[in-house]
């Protein structure tokens, strides 16, 4: 199962160093951590990348596991 996302920036991101640019940082900034945990739980990775002008989110989960 594969999702890919991409979404326009305006400055290219560095996807080792994500955080959130959102003025109420505390409710903000926790999708990308759990994209990674439910990843794991279901046996699939998360790739991230940014280009000059598009962040992109590719999740791979693999089909033959346990709910």
């Amino acid at each position: 199962i594969f999702v890919y996302v991409k979404n326009p920036v305006i400055k290219p991101v560095d996807v080792n160093k994500l955080f959130s640019t959102k003025s109420d940082k505390q409710n903000h900034g926790f999708g990308i951590l759990q994209m990674n945990k439910l990843a794991e739980k279901y046996q699939g990775q998360v790739f991230l990348d940014c280009d000059s002008n598009e962040f992109t989110i590719t999740i791979v989960l693999s089909n033959d596991f346990d709910t």
